[in-house]
């Protein structure tokens, strides 16, 4: 076997060692995101984050409030829900989990919700 094709050999099956294991030890975190009521909220922001320096993912939840986080690693994660209009939720989780109901409840302080407002939103109201 030549060199190039030696070293492309040996650089494959390390890739390939090296991947194995993170794959077999990654862990999912699956739920739903919905209102007091248990009204499915659409777009809510699902981020886990663990770990010093800190790792996080973040998904959004879909027409269903379902949403999915995967490839995370097994122990304890800070899952943080957030959706414009709705208080902030945080929930101490150990992956893997399934079938979490996280509960939202709606913003009603008015300060609070217009400090969720992104900056553009903010800006379109000065420049009209």
């Amino acid at each position: 076997m030549s060199h190039p094709r030696m070293f492309l050999f040996s650089l494959a099956l390390l890739a390939l060692g090296l991947a194995g294991p993170a794959q077999a030890s990654a862990a999912a975190l699956t739920g739903t995101v919905a209102s007091p009521e248990g009204t499915p909220i659409v777009g809510a922001r699902v981020t886990a984050e663990s770990g010093e320096p800190a790792r996080s993912t973040t998904v959004f939840s879909d027409h269903e409030g379902r949403f999915v986080l995967e490839g995370l690693a097994p122990g304890t994660w800070e899952l943080r829900v957030r959706r414009i209009g709705w208080r902030d939720a945080r929930r101490e989780i150990e992956a893997p989990s399934e079938d979490l109901a996280l509960t939202v409840a709606p913003e009603t302080n008015p300060t609070a919700l217009a400090e969720q407002l992104p900056a553009n939103r903010w800006f379109g109201l000065f420049l009209e």
